[in-house]
């Protein structure tokens, strides 16, 4: 994505061991800044597919949540537009596949949410009656035992089971329905089931952690360890139910006998997830080991992101202890996700696990889904309502391929291309030993105080940095490895220019990763952002 400035000086927070250095800001943008994030990679999908070509299955339903809470945010029709092209489609109906296992009932029921919303918002012809009749159907049905009653339920005429609620994903893509639909219509029943359902996974499958307070995918993943021989919590398993929470919360009444216990259960997440954070202010695929393909994953990263902050405007996170976190992935996926023309990548694909990079659903620069931009929009919704600055940020940016730039005797540097660049291209810099340097001299830089970052290429030969301008080191190192190579932006600090001047910004080979196999450099831009 375009250079946008974010924000201030960072909070010293880190984790994925082996990155050092300075980090990625810590602070809210300002609220135009995020609205035009979420738009662009919401006008991008929406471009690039028709309204009826999404399933009314979960990832389709994801997708929708998001979009219509976009516009419920902002207001911007051609959202509210789109998801009623996609209700009218598929006849306001639910998904339906027979026996396979997309069609458990946890998975059915994710497009009712958007259908509810339209019609409280007066759409023509919306309805809920065949929501309503599924939800009934499974209120007829005891929640346990297994297979004839609700959890795994089989369906009439099925061989197989249909992992009805045995997967955490349902706290997403089910629970906030049980909950809407219950406020909208008052029927208790729905929030009695709702929480008879998240409680069978915590306590009857145990799905919760007793000591970490993470969430297993299912309960076959209680036994099962990563490739390091520790154990596996799925990222997006923990945004499945962090999400979830966080809309549960949100529409709940707070007298309700089930609400506290709710409530417990978000900040025993909340608190695991703060600490286990990256360093660049992603979550891992697993996020109980930093090592298992830790590729950035923007699913996850957005879920939580959302949940962490709609739990701060909700009065029950601390604002202290929590925005910060919130912030910095946020600005983490905006700095790394985000191409140029508006698709989001990173995005691991349908699964229910951390896959290898040799995987089709490995999540990279290519990686894409509808339920990533759904979960994506839906984190901007949150973080719109945590900022508290109007319009966008004021930034003024020096491309690296459009500076003047040197490198020391013996070394070389090139500009390469790259939709994920700010300008379409940047600087890589091959540099050859400590003290090496890439210098790229900035003309006319205005006077003023400035929030510096800059905005470079991590990558499996590249090598730990120090910034200097005209000579003066500025800020701390930054280490510019990754096994998988992408973009991403670093908080310098404050700076002071007394006078308007060319500027020397040089990029200063200080050392490497003991993982990197060299001292290469990657600058995209560098970004002058009035605080």
């Amino acid at each position: 994505m375009s250079c946008l400035g974010l924000g201030s000086p960072p909070l010293a927070n880190a984790l994925e061991p082996g990155l050092q250095g300075q980090t990625t800001s810590t602070a809210v943008p300002p609220k135009g800044d995020i609205r035009a994030a979420g738009t662009k990679v919401g006008n991008y999908w929406m471009k690039k597919n028709q309204a009826g070509a999404n399933n009314n299955g979960w990832d389709g339903g994801v997708l929708m949540l998001g979009i219509i809470e976009h516009w419920r945010q902002y207001g911007i029709a051609s959202y509210k537009d789109y998801a009623q092209a996609w209700a009218q489609s598929h006849s306001w109906g639910l998904l339906s596949d027979g026996c396979k296992l997309t069609g458990n009932y946890h998975n059915r029921m994710t497009a009712g949410y958007t259908y509810l919303r339209l019609l409280q918002a007066g759409s023509a012809g919306a309805t809920v009656a065949k929501v309503t009749q599924s939800l009934n159907a499974q209120l007829a049905l005891p929640v346990s035992p297994e297979v004839t009653g609700l959890v795994n339920h089989q369906f009439p005429g099925c061989s197989s089971r249909s992992f009805s609620w045995k997967a955490v994903d349902a706290e997403f893509t089910a629970l906030p329905v049980w909950i809407t639909m219950g406020k909208w219509n008052g029927r208790l029943k729905y929030y009695n089931r709702a929480s008879a359902l998240q409680s069978y996974q915590a306590h009857t499958m145990g799905l919760q952690d007793p000591t970490t307070k993470l969430w297993y995918r299912d309960e076959s993943y209680k036994t099962k360890l990563s490739p390091n021989g520790l154990k596996i919590h799925w990222g997006r398993g923990q945004g499945w139910i962090a999400a979830g929470l966080a809309i549960t919360l949100t529409e709940l009444p707070t007298d309700r006998s089930e609400y506290g216990t709710y409530r417990t259960r978000f900040i025993e997440l909340m608190k695991a997830l703060r600490v286990r954070q990256r360093e660049d202010g992603f979550w891992n695929m697993n996020v109980a080991d930093p090592h298992d393909f830790p590729a950035p994953e923007t699913s996850a990263t957005a879920l939580i992101t959302f949940a962490m902050a709609q739990g701060i405007n909700l009065g029950i996170l601390s604002s202290t202890t929590y925005r910060p976190v919130a912030a910095k992935a946020w600005n983490a996926m905006v700095a790394t996700t985000i191409r140029n023309d508006g698709f989001l990548g990173y995005c691991q694909k349908t699964g229910l696990e951390p896959v290898p990079p040799t995987s089709s659903k490995y999540p990279d620069d290519d990686s894409t889904s509808n339920a990533c931009v759904g979960v994506f929009l839906l984190a901007g919704t949150a973080m719109n309502d945590l900022s508290t600055k109007a319009g966008k940020a004021t930034v003024t940016r020096y491309e690296a391929e459009s500076m003047a730039t040197t490198v020391s005797a013996g070394d070389l540097q090139i500009d390469v291309t790259s939709k994920y660049a700010s300008g379409g291209a940047s600087n890589s810099a091959t540099l050859n030993a400590v003290n090496d340097q890439v210098r790229f001299t900035a003309t006319n830089v205005p006077a003023g105080t400035y929030n510096l970052r800059v905005r470079f290429r991590r990558s499996p030969g590249n090598g730990i940095w120090q910034l200097t301008s005209n000579g003066v080191e500025t800020g701390s190192t930054t280490d510019g490895y990754d096994v998988d190579p992408h973009y991403a932006e670093v908080d310098v600090g404050t700076v002071y220019y007394s006078t308007t001047a060319n500027r020397v910004y040089g990029f200063k080979a200080v050392g490497k990763n003991v993982a990197s196999n060299g001292y290469g450099i990657g600058i995209d831009c560098i970004k002058l952002v009035k605080p």
